[in-house]
């Protein structure tokens, strides 16, 4: 019985220190990628690592100002800019 309750009790701490569904889709280069656009004056959202609206529209701008392809994303073009 003891160890069933033990085997139980581990289980939920795995369960609740498991990473939540949300920090699973953050990005270690998004993160980048939003210190390097707040750094330009374009990013003021949080550093999170979710490409999110604010990222995107952050990128967009700097593709306008880079005068290269406008497509919200921070492809090869973009990076090398």
């Amino acid at each position: 019985m003891q160890a069933r309750r033990l085997i139980v009790l581990v289980s939920a701490l795995v369960v609740l220190a498991a990473p939540q569904q949300a920090s699973a889709v953050t990005n270690v280069q998004i993160a980048g990628l939003q210190v390097a656009l707040s750094a330009h004056g374009l990013y003021r959202g949080p550093i999170d690592g979710v490409a999110g609206p604010q990222t995107r529209a952050a990128v967009r701008t700097f593709q306008r100002r880079a005068r290269i392809t406008v497509d919200g994303i921070a492809g090869i073009q973009t990076r090398t800019a």
